[in-house]
């Protein structure tokens, strides 16, 4: 498999109160999987203005809207990798629930990206309802940029190590090899790697996602100057991201599988959640795509 010379999880640390003796060494960490989430978000923001501006609309209302997403992203995704984690870790050391002030300690990374995105649609849903806009038509005109932005985000994972993949053999052309000292070997689910081996080719699971979000915006942007009805984009969104996410998950190794709801089917959490966002996007493409060929035919 190719190699990887390193992860980079910390881009810098701050230094902090190196003038007092007994605290002196102390330092802010900035985490990469931080930076890049956040300039996913913000370069999410800057194309959905661009496009809210070529459709008539005003580029401060998703300045709005990006903000109460950005907080309700990080929110989100870090309140779903408590849950997720809830029990005990992947490498089996006690979860949160034996040390409940950890929740609190966001800095030291712990996110999961489908409660982030979740929560941060919901509460834009809700903002726009309140502001009596409307809700299909800003959707739409924002619901690309999240591909986007999932796409870079993703860079932050590859540079942390995380959301690791599956082994694989040592013929496999795309294999990826971190170091052994990298959160793929200490947090492995899966039990295959082993301390005393060498680091191993895994799947390239981040650039897979990187490539597929950078993908689904492209495909998105494309179809959104051809949609025919408010809404489209919306549910084409929540369709094209659970079907790219549902099998971007079967290649991973970073979370354990869960044997339940469906007696012996056996998928992670992010297979299940992207099962039922999937139904979602088609029970909405129906709806929706019905209703505007109703109104039509009523002309």
């Amino acid at each position: 498999g190719r190699p990887a010379s390193s992860v980079h999880p910390t881009f810098l640390r701050i230094p902090i109160w190196d003038w007092v003796p007994w605290v002196g060494g102390m330092s802010i960490p900035i985490h990469a999987y931080g930076v890049m989430v956040a300039l996913g978000m913000l370069a999410g923001i800057w194309v959905t203005v661009l496009r809210a501006r070529r459709a008539g609309m005003s580029p401060e209302i998703f300045y709005d809207l990006g903000f109460w997403s950005m907080l309700a992203g990080i929110l989100g995704a870090r309140a779903a990798y408590v849950a997720v984690h809830w029990a005990e870790f992947p490498d089996g050391r006690p979860g949160y629930r034996e040390h409940v002030w950890d929740v609190l300690k966001i800095w030291e990374g712990g996110q999961v990206l489908y409660g982030g995105l979740i929560l941060a649609v919901l509460v834009d849903l809700w903002l726009i309802h309140r502001r009596n806009l409307p809700v299909l038509k800003v959707a739409d005109v924002a619901a690309p940029a999240v591909a986007l932005g999932i796409a870079i985000g993703r860079i932050g994972c590859l540079l942390n190590g995380c959301c690791w993949g599956r082994r694989v053999d040592e013929s496999f052309p795309l294999g990826l090899r971190f170091p052994s000292t990298s959160a793929v070997y200490a947090g492995d689910a899966q039990g295959i790697f082993g301390a005393s081996e060498p680091a191993w080719p895994v799947h390239p699971t981040q650039i897979y996602a990187i490539l597929s979000g950078v993908m689904l915006y492209i495909v998105l942007s494309f179809w959104y100057e051809r949609r025919r009805w408010e809404g489209q984009i919306l549910a084409g969104t929540m369709i094209g991201y659970a079907l790219i996410r549902f099998a971007e998950e079967h290649f991973r190794a970073d979370t354990p599988r869960l044997p339940r709801f469906w007696g012996t089917l056996s998928l992670n959490a992010g297979q299940y959640v992207s099962i039922y966002v999937l139904a979602a996007g088609v029970l909405c493409y129906l709806v929706w795509g019905a209703r505007a060929r109703a109104k039509l035919q009523d002309l």
